[in-house]
């Protein structure tokens, strides 16, 4: 994938609103599905994040684009910057631990891990590398079905990978591979191709599929199933925009989530909100709203977006971290609920 392609799909996502759908007179109306979420979600109250710490770029860690952050098994924190082309290693008090450039890497994606190994997705190789104590062990080359110049998302588990691309005009496809990078299955995804593009998160033996411009996910299940979960509950100002887009009234989706983590029965959601971190809890079971998470200040600066997000629970807290790029590059993370109180489930 050429690096101006692949900038042009990371605009793609990450921006709140395309060009042609901010306008002056926004829009108002609801889907009803949303107008009943917005009702729901209005009975649900906010419980605040406790603020832990910050890093910032720094001389030792050059962050320029942060975009994925993921809890390894080992208990340490992993992110890569996939403007600096690196990865860092941080520990639970935010502390640096170590920075990697392998060799080949560029445009990186955390894809997970396999055991001990961490695996990061290379879209621009479109290789799926693994890395173990700082060396490069293994590229798998994704396979040749997959679209060229599609927007590519990767996960591993212990038994092997999932891989999803995404193009216009093309749709998308899901695909399991094995250790060997072997195709297992795959499942077609239907055009529009923007309502699939979203990472990739295993949950169990099941793939979780998120959709970044409407408030679903899509399971894929062991047995070849692909059903969509909505999630109840989910509120934003963007949602009359994403009825308008629906409709014809303006020509791009607005980006309503950019990352999902699941933790155990929980799903924690960003809710992309310009100028503050919101992060909502739903049911994975039943899709519906939990819990609605705020930190007690927020920042004012509407450039201001949360790109990715970490999740780690043990049974007196969960910690909670958030990568941030706009107005400056940082890693912010929160503790819920605060000391004294217990985790939910």
């Amino acid at each position: 994938m050429k690096p101006t392609l692949l900038l042009t799909g990371l605009a793609l996502l990450l921006a709140g609103c395309f060009p042609g759908s901010c306008r002056r007179e926004e829009p108002r109306a609801l889907l009803p599905s949303d107008s009943l979420s917005r009702q729901i979600a209005a009975t649900v109250p906010f419980d605040t994040l406790q603020p832990y710490w910050t890093v910032s770029a720094s001389e030792a860690l050059p962050l320029k684009r942060p975009r994925t952050v993921q809890f390894g098994p080992d208990g340490l924190l992993y992110l890569s910057d996939a403007e600096r082309h690196l990865l860092a290693v941080l520990d639970a008090a935010g502390t640096l631990r170590d920075t990697l450039q392998p060799s080949g890497v560029r445009y990186p994606y955390l894809a997970g891990f396999r055991h001990d190994t961490l695996v990061v997705l290379a879209p621009e190789a479109r290789q799926l590398v693994l890395v173990a104590r700082r060396q490069v062990v293994q590229r798998l080359p994704l396979p040749s079905l997959l679209p060229d110049r599609a927007l590519l998302y990767a996960a591993a588990t212990p038994q092997g990978y999932f891989v999803k691309a995404v193009r216009e005009g093309q749709g998308g496809i899901l695909v399991q591979l094995d250790r060997q990078g072997r195709v297992l299955r795959q499942q077609p995804l239907p055009e529009p191709y923007w309502r699939y593009a979203g990472f990739v998160r295993p949950w169990g033996d099941t793939l979780l599929s998120l959709a970044g411009f409407r408030p679903v996910i899509d399971r894929w299940w062991p047995d070849g199933r692909l059903d969509t979960l909505a999630l109840v509950g989910f509120d934003s100002p963007m949602l009359a925009r994403s009825r308008a887009f629906l409709v014809g009234e303006v020509h791009e989706a607005p980006l309503l989530t950019s990352s999902a983590v699941p933790v155990d029965s929980l799903l924690f959601v960003l809710n992309l909100r310009p100028g503050w971190v919101q992060i909502d809890v739903y049911g994975l079971r039943d899709g519906h709203l939990r819990h609605r998470l705020v930190p007690p200040a927020q920042p004012l600066n509407r450039r201001f977006y949360p790109h990715d997000l970490a999740v780690r629970c043990q049974p007196s807290s969960c910690l909670l971290v958030v990568v941030l790029n706009d107005p400056e590059p940082r890693i912010v993370a929160y503790r819920w609920p605060p000391p004294g109180n217990s985790a939910p489930s």
